[in-house]
């Protein structure tokens, strides 16, 4: 019965009965382990919320078994099932537990399918880096052995990494793993094979659309579709539409651009949630309503993003701390014991005397790195701020001479006084690297003028793959702090634009707020005052009389 059930000859209504009849003998036997088995099988074939009470009645058969390797499959197994149907904190929970439970029994298998998990998590809040390793351990792991599961993991290592690599924009590798993928899907069986051929076709969509090959991306997202959605799954599904819209709208078919689009605003309506990548869609549409004139749809998609912004937040912060606490900790933990097991190894000097003598030492770097780390970031990294932020300044644009100079002013001016009150000799000292990285994060960030969209501290870190303790920390010390530096950028687009667009004049305040990432007609209004001394009715009231003086002084 258990070779018909996981053939591919019958229908899925077929296999669920057998399952079924199959769970029951062994229930009439107590044969846990069967019962496991059929119940474990079913749980990949029905819905979230059943599969969710079958793991309940899964639980006491794995306590029951005291079987180290089905330990580590349940926990593995729920939280690949959490993760797919995004409750993100279960399926971390399983998968913190799982690692911890693999490593210590040496279940290898089971480990890199875990870490597979933690890289999806890690890829979710937009840290690819970090999820790339974990990816790349399980790769390493799947391709060294030969048997199918091995190879279901291997492709399924190689999807993973593939979307990293996609997300960096790292062509040459997203080739080679596409290419990988190509030698190994046809060793799978044919149901496995024709749906992993769809998700190499969505792969190689993302690739040609990072080669501007727009034609052939949207040809393969087509492909790729149908089957997609068979799956049932939605994220891919609409991931697709982002791209199939992304590709219209570059291509300046903006109208049929926006019907892709819209798709994705009616799923977040529909089921009030999206992944952060889905996000992008929202500025496609506020940019489309705002140039046709649509402003209360504008304003409705706004909403959205406000409603979508909140929901990141407050999932991301959970799953951000929890990676950072204690996966990473599970890091440390696991390089202490191979410390201790090498440090046993030793027999010349008492192991009271080595850990007395390394303890000693970590406490002498740790207190020489922090001393050393406070001075250089008071001093040279002050310098080179200075430098990336003139020339960040130099990106926006200002007609008027005179407003130019008064702007960089108001962005230089504190960063000039702390360089010269902490400048040092000594400037061959490199930046760390997480200090280049966020250098140039921000960099991009301004030469997009990504500071017009509504964005929060914790998604601009997530964005960044920090945390929010550290982007903190760096925007208080090199750029005022965070809503003094994006209120700055933002009201100096806004001077730029109302000096050259006449349009923009004409518009309400709470549109122009809107526009411009202010939460509200009164915000805008008040840090423009700050910044340029009056108000922004009058400075547009300025603007018009100088441009009727200018016609008048023609006209004569």
């Amino acid at each position: 019965m258990w070779k018909i059930i996981h053939s591919d000859t019958i229908t899925k209504e077929n296999k669920l009965h057998y399952l079924d009849l199959y769970a029951q003998k062994a229930r009439n036997e107590k044969n846990y382990y069967e019962e496991y088995r059929a119940l474990e099988k079913k749980s990949f074939n029905i819905p979230f919320d059943q599969a969710v009470m079958l793991l309940h009645k899964m639980s006491p058969l794995v306590q029951a078994l005291k079987n180290d390797s089905i330990t580590g499959d349940f926990l593995n197994r729920s939280a690949t099932l959490y993760y797919k149907n995004r409750h993100f904190k279960e399926a971390l929970d399983y998968a913190v537990q799982s690692e911890k439970f693999s490593a210590r029994t040496g279940h290898l298998y089971t480990l890199n399918a875990t870490r597979i998990d933690i890289g999806n998590i890690y890829y979710h809040t937009k840290r690819y880096e970090k999820a790339k390793v974990y990816f790349e351990q399980a790769r390493d792991y799947y391709k060294k052995n030969v048997d199918y599961n091995h190879l279901q993991g291997y492709i399924s290592s190689l999807y993973s990494l593939s979307k990293c690599y996609w997300q960096l924009e790292d062509l040459a590798a997203l080739q080679k793993t596409i290419a990988e993928s190509e030698k190994m899907i046809p060793k799978l069986n044919p149901d496995y094979r024709i749906l992993e051929e769809a998700y190499l076709n969505y792969l190689k969509g993302g690739y040609e659309f990072l080669r501007k090959n727009y034609d052939l991306s949207r040809t393969y997202f087509n492909n790729a579709l149908p089957e997609i959605k068979d799956n049932d799954d939605v994220t891919n599904e609409y991931v697709i539409y982002l791209y199939l819209g992304k590709i219209n709208w570059k291509q300046g078919k903006k109208q049929e651009a926006v019907t892709y689009f819209t798709k994705i605003n009616d799923l977040f309506q529909e089921r009030k949630f999206l992944n952060y990548e889905l996000r992008e869609a929202y500025n496609y549409l506020r940019t489309y309503y705002n140039e046709t004139g649509q402003t209360d749809l504008q304003l409705q998609t706004t909403e959205s993003l406000i409603a979508l912004n909140q929901q990141f937040e407050k999932e991301q912060q959970y799953l951000t701390d929890v990676l950072h606490y204690q996966v990473e900790s599970n890091q440390l933990q696991s390089d202490k014991i191979a410390l201790n097991e090498q440090l046993n190894n030793i027999d010349k000097i008492p192991f009271g005397i080595w850990i007395a003598l390394g303890g000693t030492l970590l406490l002498v770097t740790a207190v020489v790195f922090f001393k050393f780390r406070k001075k250089r970031i008071k001093t040279e990294f002050l310098q080179d701020s200075y430098s990336n932020e003139k020339d960040n300044l130099s990106d926006i644009q200002l007609v008027d001479e005179n407003h130019t100079e008064d702007i960089n002013k108001e962005f230089t001016n504190t960063d000039s006084q702390n360089i010269s009150q902490h400048k040092e000799k000594d400037s061959s000292k490199s930046l760390s690297s997480t200090e280049k990285r966020l250098m140039k994060e921000f960099k991009l960030f301004e030469a997009k003028k990504e500071f017009k969209k509504t964005i929060t501290l914790e998604q601009l870190a997530a964005q960044f793959g920090t945390n929010r303790t550290t982007l903190s920390n760096f925007l208080n010390t090199y750029k005022g702090g965070y809503n003094n530096y994006l209120s700055k950028l933002r009201i100096a687009a806004v001077v730029a634009d109302l000096e050259t667009n006449k349009n923009l004049r004409k518009k309400t305040l709470q549109e122009i707020s809107v526009i411009y990432g202010f939460p509200n007609a009164k915000a805008f209004s008040s840090q423009f005052k700050t910044e340029m001394k009056k108000s922004p009715l009058d400075y547009i009231k300025q603007l018009e009389q100088k441009n009727d003086d200018l016609k008048n002084t023609i006209d004569n």
